[in-house]
């Protein structure tokens, strides 16, 4: 869709993987109506130092497809991941250990519903994509 097309020629990751991730409101698949951010981690990211710790990730290095939400500021609740031997939830947070944060069974829950530290996604179907090399 126009989404990914859009961050192929925008989005040069830093790190060996990459993340994208966003509200879904079409089923399994992320489009042109939703609100999807890209980033980076590095080719570890599912190895045994991020089980039970979280991966920092730069912020500066996010890309933004604003879709309806309209959020083209970089979502601080979103700036970390890890504990990757959750199985209840994919882990985002802006600091300070594992919480009740991420993507979630039920949606998004980043604490704040504005864009700047929520991303617009609160509450909100999502789904996310990682590459790794």
């Amino acid at each position: 869709g126009r989404c990914a097309a859009g961050f192929s020629g925008a989005f040069a990751p830093r790190g060996e993987g990459e993340v994208m991730f966003g509200s879904s409101t079409s089923g399994r698949q992320l489009t042109a109506t939703d609100t999807v951010y890209a980033t980076f981690v590095g080719s570890d990211f599912f190895g045994p130092a991020y089980y039970n710790s979280m991966y920092t990730q730069l912020v500066g290095g996010m890309a933004i497809y604003p879709g309806p939400s309209g959020c083209i500021s970089y979502p601080g609740m979103f700036i970390t991941a890890g504990f990757t031997s959750s199985t209840g939830q994919f882990f985002f947070r802006d600091c300070c250990g594992l919480g009740p944060y991420g993507l979630l069974p039920s949606g998004f829950s980043a604490g704040y519903a504005g864009c700047a530290l929520g991303g617009g996604l609160l509450n909100t179907q999502g789904m996310i994509y990682i590459r790794l090399k």
